[in-house]
């Protein structure tokens, strides 16, 4: 089983944190499976997410298998984004920086043992920005770099980590209220510090609602999503071979709690899919916007 050199999960994280809180000092705000690209953040603001999801349900290895088993993957995730300054060429710059520790339940069926429990983690630097902003279009793309920290990649139920992925992003205000946005991109997969992902190809497409109500605005999106390994791999504990697909809806809320606090929630249903390492996701956040 290939690794980077394992070192403490609460070490590694706290560094992360450290890092993160060294980028908001020396970033100061002078007044803010689903790939659709970070948001856009005017120059000089930043935001700050604290977010949990867990991936479970059935995971299901091997189109050939006569059994599935259970998925367990508990993510907690910080993000901070950081609007740089525009150019003629570059609309809306945000710089993304993402830190991510996870721990994957042991891998067990009737046969016997899969996998052993894991935790790991990751660090992500990313980058979007527009390629033109008007009143009800907007087109961008966006791009990031993955380094994986004591992950298993060999385990067939684990967080999707690409170490590059590129995509584009798209908008369109259809009402007042409501909007479609969509997204495709490409993941390499674990290209360093471990093995085990195929590349793949994320898209979706959202219907998005966005209602005032008072000083407590609230929103929605929902819509299918589709992801699809470009390749195969070979799973040592199921003797099979691992080319996942995957097709499902996605439901995401979110409340504004006040002008700087914003509460989002996501429900992720996996309708049909091969090799697909779970069924379903809860998601919770909480951004903060000085």
């Amino acid at each position: 089983m290939t690794r980077i050199p394992k070192f403490s999960l609460m070490n590694f994280f706290s560094r992360i944190l450290s890092l993160l809180f060294s980028v908001i000092v020396l970033f100061p705000a002078t007044a803010q499976a689903l790939v659709t690209g970070p948001n856009a953040l005017e120059s000089g603001k930043f935001n700050v997410r604290l977010g949990y999801a867990a991936e479970t349900g059935v995971a299901k290895p091997g189109a050939g298998m006569a059994y599935d088993h259970s998925a367990q993957v508990d993510r907690l995730s910080l993000n901070v984004d950081y609007g740089l300054s525009p150019s003629d060429s570059i609309l809306s710059p945000t710089l993304h920086l993402e830190a991510s520790a996870f721990r994957a339940a042991a891998e067990t069926a009737p046969a016997g043992p899969l996998y052993p429990a894991d935790s790991g983690g990751w660090i992500r630097l990313g980058f979007s920005a527009n390629f033109f902003h008007e009143s009800d279009w907007i087109l961008g793309w966006h791009a990031s770099l993955t380094q994986p920290v004591d992950v298993a990649g060999e385990r067939f139920v684990k967080p999707r980590i690409d170490s590059l992925r590129a995509g584009l992003r798209g908008a369109w205000g259809w009402t007042s209220v409501l909007s479609l946005e969509g997204g495709a991109a490409v993941g390499s997969g674990l290209l360093w510090g471990a093995d085990g992902q195929n590349p793949a190809l994320l898209s979706n497409l959202f219907l998005s609602g966005r209602f005032e109500n008072g000083t407590a605005p609230w929103g929605f999106r929902v819509g299918p999503f589709f992801e699809a390994d470009l390749s195969s791999r070979p799973d040592r504990a199921t003797g099979t071979t691992i080319q996942a697909t995957r097709l499902g809806i996605s439901l995401l809320p979110w409340i504004a709690l006040s002008e700087k606090w914003v509460l989002d929630l996501g429900y992720v249903q996996k309708i049909i899919g091969v090799d697909s390492h779970a069924s379903k996701d809860f998601l919770v956040g909480l951004s903060f916007t000085p």
